[in-house]
């Protein structure tokens, strides 16, 4: 299933995410190479099948139904004419993951419960308009730290609350060479209630390889989440379109291809919605 919204132009500017330190508890890896292999894993057929596969090995003594309801109603929306830009979303991904593991985990509200407490206490400050203005939510790097808007953010490890998550997120986009997840860069970001929002921003590929995926896990509210075109783009370029979606507790959502240079993204206020919200974001770092 293909969307192709009405033509419209965002603002904002891109996030320059640029790694200083990688930290990944007891391991350590060296930065990924560029290869044949690595793009491979880019590609929107790469990530379809990729999902299932990660899908499944998380839940390997799961009737083989399991996983086709876990994938039921997963969507590709593509972003521009050219099919450059997409975007894959699987509703209630890790919702389904979570009730179909074996042994049974936690309660599902007991580990939201859990990832909510890691929450920072202080909001961060970035630079805006040459002034220091307090983040609208909470945010935590993980494994990689990053500059961002003039700011370092400094990687802690993470934590085991988190930890099988972002596992079954790693095994995603994967060097088919090396054995190796290219995704090796996360952040957090927690939104205590719809008055915590994420500006229209891009992310900047300086320091990621180009056209790699970005991975976004949706825990707890639903919440939109709104793609708009960049303002300014040639008019040799591809046509661009907008899509909003509205992301639910266990969304999987995967902006991939050239999304990044066409597109802006963001997550709206909600003045209405009083109910907490958690994102898991993995990116791959050079």
């Amino acid at each position: 299933m293909t969307t192709l919204d009405k033509k419209r132009k965002g603002s904002g500017d891109a996030a320059d995410l640029k790694p200083t330190k990688r930290t990944l508890g007891s391991s350590s890896r060296t930065a990924a190479s560029s290869t044949p292999a690595t793009f491979a894993a880019f590609s929107l057929e790469s990530i379809v099948a990729s999902v299932r596969a990660a899908t499944a090995a998380a839940i390997p003594d799961a009737p083989s139904g399991d996983l086709d309801r876990i994938l039921a109603n997963a969507t590709v929306h593509f972003l521009t004419h050219d099919r450059a830009s997409w975007v894959y979303h699987v509703p209630r991904w890790h919702r389904r993951l979570h009730a179909a593991a074996t042994p049974p985990p936690t309660s599902y509200a007991s580990w939201f419960d859990d990832v909510w407490r890691l929450h920072p206490t202080h909001h961060d400050a970035i630079k805006m308009f040459g002034r220091d203005v307090l983040t609208p939510r909470f945010q935590q790097a993980y494994m990689v730290s990053y500059r961002f808007s003039g700011n370092t953010f400094e990687a802690q490890s993470v934590p085991p609350a988190l930890l099988r998550c972002v596992e079954a997120l790693q095994a995603i986009a994967v060097n088919a060479e090396t054995g190796e997840s290219l995704l090796r860069g996360v952040l957090v970001n927690w939104y205590a209630h719809g008055e915590h929002y994420m500006g229209p921003h891009s992310d900047s590929e300086s320091s990621l390889f180009p056209c790699s995926p970005v991975l976004s896990l949706s825990l707890g509210a639903t919440r939109r989440f709104v793609f708009s075109a960049k303002a300014g783009r040639a008019a040799a370029e591809p046509p661009t379109q907008r899509l909003e979606l509205e992301l639910q507790d266990g969304d999987l959502l995967v902006m991939g291809g050239t999304t990044q240079r066409t597109h802006k993204h963001a997550l709206p206020k909600m003045k209405k919605c009083l109910a907490r919200r958690v994102s898991v974001t993995l990116r791959c770092f050079k």
